[in-house]
């Protein structure tokens, strides 16, 4: 199971290549992964 920080990490890896692609200035994680509430079931 990917973890909340894996995911951050990852998405801020990503940003430059989306905001030179897409103009994306901002990127966020929501949902259970935002709180660590996510489980498999």
């Amino acid at each position: 199971m990917i973890t909340r920080n894996e995911i951050l990490f990852k998405l801020n890896e990503l940003k430059p290549k989306l905001y030179k692609e897409y103009s994306v200035k901002k990127i966020g994680l929501f949902g259970s992964y935002s709180d660590d509430s996510f489980n498999e079931d």
